[in-house]
Order: structure tokens, then sequence, then C-alpha cells
């Protein structure tokens, strides 16, 4: 995967951090990394540089590159945000077929949100081992 990564990727570090890569390994003084500056991410899907987050990453510190994942087709077009008073945010899909739990043989859990008709037809939704509730056992809380 790492060997794949080029010059101005958008990466996501393993301590959740993204990234855009300035420089490959084997450029002058890496020492086998890759140096990066870290971005924040807009709502139309584009990236900005954060001034002064320059930083030298190795290939182990990577957990995957968000490159290789098409943001032509932002979130907006899946999802409605809106705040309450109570200080909840509401996160609805929009046109969702339907929706699955899935959990891994290692008990990591993951909400899968199928769609048709977008450029993307699955959003996952990655929870880990955190405990789902059921909707009788939150009616009161």
């Amino acid at each position: 995967m790492t060997n794949s990564i080029k010059k101005a990727d958008i990466i996501r570090l393993l301590s959740g951090e993204t990234c855009k890569v300035l420089n490959l390994p084997g450029s002058f003084l890496s020492n086998g990394s890759y140096e990066v500056i870290e971005v924040d991410t807009l709502s139309d899907g584009k990236f900005v540089e954060i001034k002064n987050k320059k930083r030298w990453v190795k290939q182990a510190e990577i957990a995957y590159s968000l490159t290789s994942t098409d943001h032509s087709d932002p979130t907006m077009n899946y999802f409605e945000t809106f705040y309450d008073d109570d200080g909840e945010i509401h996160i609805i899909p929009k046109d969702l077929k339907s929706v699955e739990l899935f959990e891994d043989k290692n008990g990591f859990k993951t909400i899968k949100l199928h769609y048709e008709g977008h450029l993307h037809n699955v959003i996952n939704i990655l929870i880990g081992e955190n405990e789902i509730k059921n909707l009788k056992d939150n009616k009161n809380g």
C-alpha cells in the first residue's frame, strides 16, 4: 500500500491526522520517511494545508491513502446535517436503500449504509468494539 503513495497524495495516519505528502522516502534528508503537512477537510471534500504542521512520518505510521478515494461526490450528497438546541448533531442519510450492521470475526463492528444511484454505493461507519444498544433499550434515555 505505501509503495503506491505519490507526492501530493492525501493520507490518513494511524494517529488520526490527515496529511498531504510533500516528499517521498529517498529524497534529501528523508531517512526513509515521508515529509507531510497536515490538512483540514472542507465540506466540499477539498483539503487545505495547515501552516506550520510539516513533519516526517515512517511508512508504519500510515493507515491508508485517501487519494485512492474519489472525492468528487461530496458527503452532503449522502447526508443532511443539522444541530439542535440540546447540543446534538443529527446526520440524516439521503436516498438510503438499506442499513446493515456487520461484525467481523474479531468483534469489530461496522454500520454499512447502502445507496443506489450515487458514485459510491456503500458508506461504512466504523464503530470498533463499541456496544450498539437496541432501540427499545434506549426509549427512556
